[in-house]
């Protein structure tokens, strides 16, 4: 198994601005949807609300320019190894 360092070379700059980018607009829809089903009357539209929000959450992040499973291995790739989670960071800034 690779060391965490070893991925963070596989990340091109523009991804890693493409993350911060969708990090901001999935906290956005995440909260936005959050408290939308928070406030809907009944569990059917709170199911609706769910799977429209998981929808707004994918395009949040293609709309990006990246597929979800680019995101989720940038954000996997961050949580392990300190130098892309701190350029991310910076990116967020």
């Amino acid at each position: 198994m690779p060391g965490p360092s070893s991925p963070s070379a596989s990340i091109p700059d523009n991804k890693l601005d493409a993350a911060a980018a969708a990090m901001k607009s999935v906290s956005t829809v995440k909260e936005e949807y959050g408290r939308r089903i928070d406030q809907a009357p009944d569990d059917s539209e709170k199911s609706r609300l769910a799977n429209e929000g998981g929808q707004a959450l994918a395009k949040a992040v293609t709309d990006q320019g990246l597929s979800v499973a680019e995101y989720t291995e940038i954000l996997q790739v961050a949580q392990n190894n300190v130098a892309v989670r701190e350029k991310i960071l910076q990116r967020m800034k």
